[in-house]
């Protein structure tokens, strides 16, 4: 067996967990936030029909959904990977430069 095709499943595998991680990350957050602006939504009702208080926590932990579904689902980890890989390299480079 190819050491190289090995270490290559092995790194595919690895970021295709690491995808499916980020996703129910995603998922799970998204759970909380329904349920907790459910229970938030109903106290507001029974209490204080008049002023609905609970939009404010509705829209702004909206907001932070919607930029996490984003770099879940349109970035895809790609903007990461890359800044990491390049971070990387350069840090190499710095080493390389320090030891020659």
């Amino acid at each position: 067996m190819d050491p190289n095709n090995l270490e290559e499943a092995r790194e595919i595998y690895q970021r295709a967990e690491k995808r499916v991680e980020e996703k129910i990350g995603f998922f799970r957050h998204l759970g909380i936030y329904l349920f907790v602006n459910l229970i938030l939504l109903a106290v507001n009702l029974i209490l204080s029909r008049d002023f609905l208080w609970v939009l404010v926590p509705i829209c702004t932990w909206g907001i932070a959904i919607l930029a996490h579904c984003f770099s879940v689902f349109a970035l895809g980890g790609k903007r990461l990977e890359g800044w990491k890989k390049r971070a990387i390299e350069k840090e190499i480079q710095k080493i390389k430069e320090k030891k020659g």
